[in-house]
């Protein structure tokens, strides 16, 4: 079968200039067309690939979308936890300390309130409260935290004037504060971290009902600690700790 092309004409079968082809190109010719398509898109998307806004676009795009796919990845990550109830309960610690007692209360020295029975963790807080400890020698047990009434720390306070003013506060809606070195809120930290995996060990073990003080179940409080440590080294040297004694809240943990 003979084989033509628009090169292969000659003179005489040229057709004349202002007629109208009655015929369509064939296959040969078809893909010579095709080919110089494809090369004017190439040329084309060759320069908008290479554009500067192209490439920014591409950036700003691609930054936005890690920002969208972060939370689905914490999503996916909550998905593989073992799933955990905590249901709050009232503060039931009455309006003294005699009530408080009498009810199973307890203050807490680090997290400096008054806590019901079910949410006190005794072996963590006796660790915490022992001056033998050797967590942090420098911040180990109550009688390392000299208590103030006032700022400039000349008026001494003892524990029982912040246990007493914790119902002050409380049921009078006082904002009665103490005061002592700033080392007292690093041991806070530590200790509510503490309490925090003491609760999970023993929801690991299969015991219910677990209490807990509810800010060793804050993200919010972690946050707050977390920055404390890490800013330890550059704070104001003459930074104290302000303590507000009160009554403390507490959750139930649970595994469904």
């Amino acid at each position: 079968m003979a084989l033509y092309n628009s090169f292969a004409i000659s003179e005489e079968e040229m057709p004349l200039a202002g007629l109208t082809l009655p015929y369509a190109l064939n296959e040969d010719d078809e893909a010579v067309v095709a080919t110089e398509k494809q090369y004017a898109s190439r040329s084309k998307l060759r320069c908008v690939v290479t554009s500067p806004h192209f490439l920014y676009s591409t950036i700003i795009i691609v930054t936005l979308s890690l920002y969208i796919i972060q939370p689905s990845a914490q999503e996916n990550l909550r998905s593989h936890m073992p799933p955990l109830r905590i249901d709050g309960i009232k503060p039931m610690c009455g309006a003294s300390q005699a009530e408080a007692r009498s009810m199973g209360c307890v203050f807490d020295v680090y997290v400096n309130e008054w806590l019901p029975a079910a949410c006190f963790d005794r072996a963590v807080a006796e660790v915490s409260e022992s001056n033998s400890s050797d967590l942090y020698p420098a911040a180990a047990g109550r009688t390392s935290f000299p208590l103030f009434w006032d700022k400039a720390m000349a008026r001494p306070a003892t524990l029982e004037d912040v246990m007493l003013a914790a119902f002050e506060n409380v049921a009078n809606g006082f904002k009665i504060n103490f005061y002592t070195a700033w080392d007292f809120h690093r041991a806070h930290c530590l200790h509510l971290w503490r309490l925090t995996v003491s609760a999970v060990q023993r929801l690991d073990r299969g015991e219910k009902d677990v209490g807990v003080y509810y800010k060793s179940a804050s993200p919010e409080h972690a946050w707050h600690c977390n920055k404390l440590i890490v800013e330890w080294d550059t704070r104001d040297p003459d930074k104290i700790s302000t303590l507000n004694p009160g009554i403390g809240d507490c959750v139930i943990l649970n595994r469904f």
